[in-house]
């Protein structure tokens, strides 16, 4: 008997989705091939711009003073390896009204919304329309990479530079 993934989930990571709330939505699945034509792929129906990735376990933790906003999930897992364990994942550059909702609730707890997106050009771009349309009722900074960086490619020290200044 031969076992195995097939089909949908093919050579892919499946990585599990919750709501704020810890409420199972459903997965996500990224490529390891490099081949395929979408590199992330999503559970039918499960409209991921009604979410925001690993807020249900930021929210858990005790004094928490700031949350850190990247693009990707990959960039909370690098993150959470480096010890910073306050990551949460727009899951893309594009934020939906209910993803804005749910960080300006956080910020309205007196959290810092820290903006720690993808050093290109879609990056740089995303992070501004966040910083403007939270900076109104939030506290917010937007942190820069430099040019073609990803959080998950930068080593940690140079990362926590960035983040600290």
């Amino acid at each position: 008997m031969r076992c195995g993934i097939k089909g949908r989930y093919k050579n892919r990571i499946k990585i599990p989705i919750y709501d704020e709330n810890d409420k199972f939505i459903g997965y996500a699945s990224r490529d390891i091939t490099g081949k395929s034509k979408y590199r992330y792929l999503f559970d039918k129906g499960m409209g991921k711009s009604k979410y925001v990735y690993n807020l249900n376990n930021v929210r858990n933790q005790k004094n928490l003073e700031n949350i850190i906003l990247v693009e990707g999930f990959f960039s909370v897992f690098m993150l959470y390896e480096y010890g910073i364990k306050n990551a949460v994942s727009s899951m893309g550059c594009r934020l939906s009204e209910r993803q804005y909702e749910l960080l300006e609730k956080e910020g309205k707890d007196g959290k810092l919304i820290k903006i720690l997106f993808d050093g290109d050009e879609a990056g740089y771009k995303a992070s501004e329309d966040v910083y403007n349309k939270l900076s109104k009722n939030v506290n917010i900074k937007n942190i820069k990479l430099p040019d073609g960086k990803q959080p998950d490619e930068m080593e940690k020290k140079s990362l926590m530079k960035l983040m600290i200044n």
